[in-house]
Parts: C-alpha cells; sequence; structure tokens
C-alpha cells in the first residue's frame, strides 16, 4: 500500500469516530407511581405477615434490612426472618377475622411521606386509626423497598 493510500485510509478512518455515549440518563422519579409503589410494597407485606407467609413477606425488605433480621433471629436463635415474620403473622392474625386482615392489606390503607429516595408509612386500619409505628421505606434502583420496621411515630 501506498503511502498515500495509507495517509486517506487514516483520515477516513478518523472521520468515522462517534462521540463517547453519554451515561444513561436516571428517569426523573413520578410523584404518582412512587406514591402507589410505596403503598403496595407495605401492602404487601402486611398481606404476607399476616397469611403467615414469612418468605414473603421479607421479600419486601432491602437486602441489608433482611441480612440484618437474618442475624439478629439467628443471634436469637429463633431462625431466621422467614421464621420469625411466619410466626408473628400467625399469632397476630389468630382471632382477626379474615375480611380485617384483608381490610388491613388494601393499598389505600398506606399513608405516605415521601422525600427524595425515602419514604415513611403508616397504615389506617380497617376501623380507621393510624397505626403507631412507621415503616422506613428506600428506593432501590427502580425498587421501593421496606428498609425498617417499627419507627415511632413524632
Amino acid at each position: 500500500m501506498s503511502r498515500r493510500a495509507l495517509l486517506l485510509l487514516l483520515v477516513l478512518l478518523a472521520g468515522c469516530g462517534t462521540e463517547p455515549a453519554a451515561a444513561p440518563k436516571r428517569a426523573k422519579p413520578d410523584a404518582q407511581q412512587d406514591h402507589a409503589a410505596i403503598q403496595a410494597r407495605v401492602a404487601a407485606y402486611v398481606k404476607y405477615m399476616l397469611a403467615g407467609d414469612g418468605a414473603r413477606a421479607c421479600a419486601q425488605f432491602t437486602p441489608a434490612y433482611r441480612r440484618d433480621l437474618d442475624a439478629r433471629a439467628k443471634d436469637a436463635g429463633i431462625g431466621d426472618c422467614a421464621e420469625v415474620l411466619s410466626a408473628y403473622g400467625q399469632t397476630v392474625s389468630t382471632g382477626m377475622p379474615k375480611r380485617f386482615a384483608a381490610d388491613a392489606a388494601k393499598p389505600e390503607r398506606v399513608v405516605v411521606l415521601q422525600e427524595g429516595d425515602t419514604a415513611q408509612a403508616s397504615v389506617k386500619s380497617p376501623s380507621g386509626g393510624l397505626s403507631v409505628k412507621r415503616t422506613l421505606l428506600r428506593r432501590v434502583g427502580s425498587q421501593w423497598l421496606i428498609d425498617e420496621l417499627g419507627l415511632s411515630r413524632g
């Protein structure tokens, strides 16, 4: 290949480059979608916990919170998160009318206070009273997950 052909090839190849790809922009959160997702997450937790389905109840937690609950349960000699929530749910729901449990797990019963990528939620009981304790949620990627249970209101 002649020197002139090589030079022409280099010039052509230099012009074929593209600009580096920009990092994908994170979509601006939609407040309505966030609110609904938070309500759905808390309602799912309540539903599974009251049904004694500890595995599904614990699946509503952030990975860090789940590890913490597993470690605390193990240290106490009472199994893991799923075993504890299964037993707790069965105890709490004993004698509770099925309709009460179903009503307690409705997303519209969840009252949400959101700030950025964190939120607190309280559940209104079927009788209308607000839960004494709050649930802390965090956005993890595109999901809202429970990061702590039992926060005191105030």
